[in-house]
């Protein structure tokens, strides 16, 4: 599924995979968020449950991650990280959850900095229902919008009742 990673200075385009973690984590969009911090990872705060899924300890430049010990996203920025023990590469101290790839053409990480708001959406054509089961993005119906009026009208005379 396509997302857009929307900051002020820049927006950039990924990709992610069909994990459970992923699916997860498109369940919650649109996420409004902050740039938590930027060194190797850009990482942004994501207040979401546990996901669960396949954890790996190595990355590649533009891997979109989500770390649940740090309720984050993060986009690695590093070319290749240091071998670790037997031979595998490691580049973060706590387990990861590979959900995404940044498309590198779209993605301008220096136009990105610490603090700086960021909305990510997806990019999918689906309508988004409300609480209620209805669709937002379409106009209410004149009989709608009477039901409506008509409850706010009782709640209306309910609190002024025992107001008063």
């Amino acid at each position: 599924m396509r997302i857009s990673f929307q900051a002020p200075y820049c927006n950039f385009i990924a990709e992610f995979n069909q994990s459970i973690a992923a699916q997860g984590m498109i369940k919650r969009f649109p996420i409004d968020s902050i740039v938590e911090e930027k060194e190797k990872f850009l990482f942004i705060r994501v207040e979401v449950p546990y996901l669960v899924g396949q954890f790996s300890k190595t990355v590649s430049n533009g891997d979109i991650i989500y770390v649940n010990a740090k309720r984050c996203i993060g986009i690695f920025l590093g070319e290749s990280s240091p071998e670790g023990e037997n031979g595998e590469k490691t580049v973060f101290n706590y387990p990861m959850i590979i959900i995404g790839k940044v498309d590198k053409g779209t993605f301008q990480a220096d136009k990105i900095q610490p603090g700086d708001p960021v909305r990510i959406v997806s990019m999918e054509k689906k309508s988004q229902t409300s609480a209620e089961g209805y669709p937002l993005d379409r106009k209410l119906t004149q009989e709608e919008i009477d039901v409506l009026v008509q409850k706010l009208l009782v709640e209306r005379r309910q609190r002024q009742r025992k107001g008063g």
